[in-house]
């Protein structure tokens, strides 16, 4: 799975952090809660998987802080239309 450029994006997290890889990503301007887009492309053997198994696993480093909100999604729309709700 690599995070992939899309319609929309805008900025590129951890660009000068080499112990990361940097993220492509979307951002709001004046947006109040903060959200981020980013998107990324599976390998036909990750799609062969995802078919199999029917699941997928997130991952995300919290520093001992709070977890925050998350949403996954198959297409920009649906992250977009769940934004404007909020």
């Amino acid at each position: 799975m690599i995070n992939v450029d899309f319609k929309g994006s805008n900025t590129d997290i951890a660009k000068n952090q080499p112990q990361y890889n940097p993220l492509r990503a979307m951002t709001f301007p004046n947006d109040e809660f903060g959200v981020i887009v980013t998107c990324f492309e599976l390998s036909e053997q990750e799609v062969q998987e995802i078919i199999t198994t029917k699941k997928i696993y997130h991952s995300q480093l919290t520093f001992r802080d709070k977890m925050q909100p998350i949403l996954m999604a198959t297409n920009l729309e649906t992250i977009t239309e769940s934004i404007a709700a909020l």
